[in-house]
């Protein structure tokens, strides 16, 4: 599931612990650029389709760590 408007603050655990809630996850990746910043946007690899689907349903559009993503 791909994850943008990230917070500069948004790390792969924060990913991880929130979506957890939607079902089991294998991995979360945060984009950076060459120096290691974030570049916003990520993606959260869910064990099923139907995990990835309820995330995306409740999801899309909501706060998360101050943005709305």
């Amino acid at each position: 599931v791909f994850v943008g408007d990230l917070s500069y603050f948004c790390g792969e655990a924060d990913l991880l612990k929130h979506f957890d809630a939607f079902g089991p996850i294998q991995n979360a990746v945060i984009k950076r650029d060459s120096s290691g910043n974030s570049l916003l946007y990520g993606f959260v690899h869910f064990s099923s389709v139907a995990a990835a689907k309820r995330a995306v349903q409740l999801m899309n559009g909501q706060k998360f760590m101050g943005r709305t993503i």
